[in-house]
């Protein structure tokens, strides 16, 4: 369900139009709160959507819940599952959150001795 929202928000640069990109992020929205609601305590989805609502313009309205989803994520990065990963994914998480300064230098040192990066 978290990798349909995200294709979802992806396909928002496969279009022009704007009533057609809002579409796509009313999709990829509702699918990703399905996700999370089906598993919420899984970090992989809520990483997934922290990443895609970074990317939104925030005057959209799409991005209410990166706090929260940030939140969790450092509270729970221990629990994270790293080694079924390649390491450059791995890698390019922690780009992620060193690039999008949502993240403490602590915080990114932690994960990435979580991550084994």
């Amino acid at each position: 369900m978290a990798y349909q929202g995200a294709l979802e928000a992806i396909m928002t640069k496969t279009t022009w139009n704007i009533f057609k990109k809002m579409s796509y992020l009313n999709k990829s929205e509702e699918s990703f709160k399905r996700a999370v609601k089906l598993a919420p305590n899984d970090i992989e989805i809520r990483f997934m959507r922290l990443a895609v609502q970074y990317e939104i313009p925030e005057y959209l309205g799409y991005s209410r819940d990166m706090e929260s989803d940030r939140k969790f994520i450092v509270q729970n990065i221990a629990s994270f599952k790293a080694q079924s990963i390649p390491i450059a994914l791995r890698q390019q998480i922690v780009g992620f959150m060193f690039r999008s300064k949502l993240f403490t230098p602590s915080e990114i040192e932690k994960f990435k001795l979580t991550l084994a990066v």
